[in-house]
């Protein structure tokens, strides 16, 4: 079987750009990952393995982003907001938001608050999901206040409230506070 070359094929079998390359059988599939392209050479077949490698090209919108973001926050350490240390991973995997919202099972949108500060509570079983996607142990994805809701505090306090017979209005009073920071 005859083809005609593209620039890939010349680059890689030495053919001239143009010419028709002469192959048997042209391309076996072995699997998923392997195939092997045969080519007759004489009396000899010449077989050269191909493993195929997907991936995604980035555009440059997106590479500025993500380079724009790694000179803000060189090291995670340097970050103490949720949503930046969620942006962070996801682009130390090389991940869009729509990647980690379809392993989540959730709405590109809705992952996309996650990123832009539009949230102050995230939910312990998405941040289980997403320490397994990134690989980190989710204390170093939590603030403060989800730390304190991720280990159980806040209904350990709302428990306690309701055993000592008080009232959210009353705790608030207390604690010389709104009630609008009790019922969150």
């Amino acid at each position: 079987m005859h083809r005609k070359t593209d620039t890939l094929s010349a680059a890689l079998f030495g053919l001239k750009e143009g010419k028709s390359a002469p192959f048997s059988k042209e391309i076996v599939k072995i699997d998923d990952n392997v195939s092997i392209i045969q080519k007759q050479n004489g009396n000899k077949t010449v077989s050269i393995p191909m493993y195929p490698h997907l991936f995604r090209f980035i555009t440059p919108k997106k590479v500025s982003e993500a380079q724009k973001f790694a000179l803000q926050f060189p090291t995670a350490d340097s970050i103490t907001g949720v949503a930046d240390k969620l942006r962070y991973h996801r682009h130390k995997k090389g991940l869009y938001q729509s990647d980690v919202a379809d392993y989540l099972g959730i709405e590109r949108g809705t992952y996309s608050e996650y990123e832009n500060n539009s949230r102050d509570y995230y939910a312990p079983e998405m941040m289980d999901k997403l320490t397994n996607l990134f690989e980190v142990n989710v204390y170093d994805l939590l603030d403060d206040y989800n730390r304190f809701i991720y280990d159980g505090q806040a209904q350990y306090i709302k428990n306690l409230r309701k055993q000592l017979g008080i009232t959210q209005k009353e705790l608030a009073k207390m604690m010389n506070t709104e009630l609008y920071n009790i019922k969150k």
